[in-house]
C-alpha cells in the first residue's frame, strides 16, 4: 500500500498568509464541498488534496486530506497510520458516513513544541479516501470548540450528497434514523402517516443550537451578513432530506401545479400556532415544525422554503435584524411585493400572518432591511 505523508498538515502553522476567498467551496478533482464558517479563508491549496483553511487570527485550522478510493484497507487503518505518526493521543469511535467505514476521533498532540488538540475523521470510500481534520492549540480548543465541529460538519464528500447530514451530525446519530415511529398528520381535510425518527429531530436541533453558538459569536458588522447566510446554509443542508418523507406525502395532496402550489403550501404553513423554542437558536427544526405545526417566523420562512425546493420551485429565505423577523421569497409570477436578487424576482411569503402572497406589513416593506438567504442549487 501506498504511503502517505499524513503529517503534512502539522507543518502549516509555519505559514504566515492566508489566501482571501470565498466560504463555499467545490473541489472538483476529488468532487467534495466544504463551506467554511465567516471570517475562515483559504490557507494553503497548494496541493489540492490537502487543502487548508484557517480563520483570521491563524489560531485554527481545518485540512482536507484527499486521496484515490479504497488507498487503505479500512478507517482504522487510518487513523492508526496517522495517530502513529504523529504521536498523539485520544479517543476513537467507528461509525457510518452515508455507509462509508469512517472512524470520528478526538485527539491531542504535539506541533513545533505546541500543545493541540482537535477532531479528526476518517473516510474509507470507493471514489476517495478522506481525512477531515481541525484543530487548534490547547489553550483555544474549548473557545473555539464549536467552530471546528462546525467546519468539520460542513463537508460533503460528493456533490449528489451536498444535502445530506454531515459526518459530525451523523457520527451524533444515524442518517436515515432506525428508530421510526409515526405521526399521523391531516392536511386539506387528507389524513395520512408520516415516518420520522424523534431522535434524527433531536440530532437536528443540535446543530442547530451549535450553529446559533456561533452566529452569535460574531459581533463586526461586515461578518455578520455571511454568517446569518451560513448559519442557515449548515441547517438547510442538515435537513433538507430529512423532509423527503413529508414532501412525498404532500406531493400527493398538493397537486395543483406551479401556479397554485406556492399559495396552497403557505396557506398550510401559516395554519400552524405559533410558538419559540426558548433557546439561544430560538429554532425549531423544519421536520419538527412541520409534524407538530408549530413555529415562529423562522421555522416556518425555513420549512416553507425548503418544501418548494423538493417541488422544485425557485425560493429563498429572507431574514431581518432591523424588522426581528424572517420571511420567503418565491420566484413565481404574481401581483404584490418583491425583492429582487441575482436577476430574479421574487414574491414575498408572510408564513405568520394569514396574507395572500405577494403582501407585507407596510412597516417592513423596505427591501434594504432584509438579508436574502440563497439557499439550495437554483
Amino acid at each position: 500500500m501506498k504511503k502517505y505523508q499524513l503529517y503534512y498538515f502539522l507543518l502549516i502553522f509555519l505559514l504566515t498568509s492566508v489566501i482571501a476567498g470565498a466560504e463555499e467551496f467545490y473541489i472538483e478533482e476529488y468532487d467534495y464541498f466544504l463551506d467554511i464558517p465567516a471570517g475562515w479563508q483559504v490557507y494553503d491549496v497548494s496541493d489540492i488534496s490537502r487543502a487548508a483553511f484557517a480563520n483570521s487570527s491563524l489560531t485554527a485550522v481545518a485540512q482536507v486530506i484527499s486521496m484515490a478510493g479504497e488507498s487503505y484497507q479500512s478507517a482504522d487503518a487510518m487513523y492508526e497510520e496517522l495517530r502513529t505518526e504523529i504521536g498523539a493521543e485520544g479517543d476513537a469511535a467507528p461509525f457510518l458516513f452515508s455507509g462509508r467505514d469512517s472512524v470520528f476521533s478526538d485527539l491531542g498532540f504535539i506541533s513545533n513544541g505546541n500543545k493541540m488538540r482537535g477532531y479528526f475523521i476518517f473516510i474509507n470510500g470507493r471514489q476517495s479516501d478522506f481525512i477531515l481534520m481541525a484543530f487548534s492549540g490547547i489553550s483555544l480548543y474549548e473557545e473555539i470548540h464549536d467552530f471546528l465541529l462546525s467546519v468539520l460538519d460542513s463537508f460533503s464528500p460528493s456533490s449528489g450528497e451536498k444535502y445530506h447530514p454531515g459526518p459530525v451530525s451523523q457520527f451524533y446519530y444515524p442518517f436515515p434514523g432506525r428508530d421510526e415511529q409515526q405521526r399521523v398528520v391531516i392536511i386539506n381535510n387528507r389524513r395520512g402517516s408520516i415516518p420520522y425518527d424523534q431522535k434524527e429531530i433531536a440530532a437536528a436541533q443540535v446543530l442547530i443550537e451549535r450553529e446559533a453558538r456561533i452566529l452569535a459569536s460574531y459581533k463586526e458588522k461586515e461578518k455578520r451578513v455571511g454568517a446569518w447566510q451560513r448559519y442557515y446554509r449548515m441547517i438547510y443542508r442538515d435537513n433538507y432530506h430529512r423532509l423527503d418523507k413529508l414532501y412525498l406525502f404532500l406531493e400527493n395532496i398538493f397537486r395543483t401545479g406551479v401556479a397554485d402550489l406556492p399559495r396552497d403550501l403557505l396557506a398550510w404553513v401559516q395554519g400552524f400556532s405559533y410558538s419559540r423554542t426558548g433557546t439561544l437558536a430560538d429554532l425549531q427544526s423544519p421536520l419538527s415544525s412541520a409534524l407538530t405545526r408549530t413555529g415562529d417566523c423562522d421555522s416556518r420562512a425555513l420549512l416553507y422554503t425548503m418544501l418548494l425546493h423538493h417541488f422544485k420551485i425557485d425560493a429563498l429565505l429572507l431574514v431581518s435584524s432591523r424588522y426581528s423577523h424572517s420571511l420567503a421569497g418565491v420566484n413565481v409570477p404574481g401581483q404584490g411585493a418583491r425583492i429582487h436578487f441575482d436577476d430574479n424576482s421574487y414574491l414575498i411569503a408572510e408564513t405568520t400572518d394569514q396574507v395572500d402572497l405577494g403582501l407585507i406589513d407596510r412597516d417592513m416593506a423596505d427591501p434594504s432591511g432584509w438579508i436574502p438567504v440563497p439557499l439550495g442549487d437554483f
